[in-house]
């Protein structure tokens, strides 16, 4: 299928949807505050900095390596400054952000260890990297029975476009091994 941001912006649209709120309380559970710098990974159409309500006036920051997406995103949101760059090799100084976040990132970068590197490089002493979204589908339950097919099938589809299925189940692994402390996996 050809890229059409429009198609894609609904799908993460809806995939913003579903984390929300989980987003909005952990914004507010780490005390994010005013002139607060944020950056999301991979951020894609804009979608989860769109939806995301840091107190104002908050810094927000997406950086994708699509340049389409990231065109598409400035043009609906513009609260947020877009940059079109490479995950694996953040174009920030050091312990720029307050917050650092992703969302459906990290199963889908080739070196999820490298992207967890950077991300934990960019976040400033005290502040906070999180991982929205990341699921282990190799873990997955799927009822009633007649779905367990098509949930082998989805895994296989998400493997063969090389997702990590798995990713879910190392996030605490890979916070710890960039020396992350404090974590949260849930």
């Amino acid at each position: 299928m050809k890229f059409n941001p429009h198609f894609w912006h609904q799908r993460f649209v809806q995939q913003a949807g579903w984390t929300k709120y989980v987003c909005r309380f952990v914004l507010k559970k780490l005390q994010i505050g005013k002139n607060a710098h944020i950056l999301e990974v991979g951020c894609g159409t804009g979608a989860i900095t769109y939806s995301l309500k840091p107190p104002e006036p908050a810094n927000l920051y997406g950086l994708d390596i699509h340049l389409p997406s990231l065109l598409f995103a400035k043009d609906n949101d513009k609260k947020t400054i877009f940059l079109c760059g490479n995950g694996l090799t953040l174009p920030f100084l050091s312990r720029t952000f307050d917050l650092t976040l992703c969302h459906y990132y990290l199963m889908w970068v080739k070196d999820n260890l490298q992207a967890m590197k950077e991300m934990a490089r960019v976040t400033s002493s005290g502040g906070c990297v999180a991982a929205f979204a990341e699921p282990d589908y190799s873990a997955r339950e799927d009822l009633p029975n007649e779905m367990k097919e098509l949930g082998k099938l989805q895994n296989r589809a998400l493997s063969l476009q090389r997702a990590d299925i798995r990713i879910g189940n190392k996030l605490r692994w890979l916070f710890n091994q960039v020396g992350l402390h404090d974590i949260h996996v849930h």
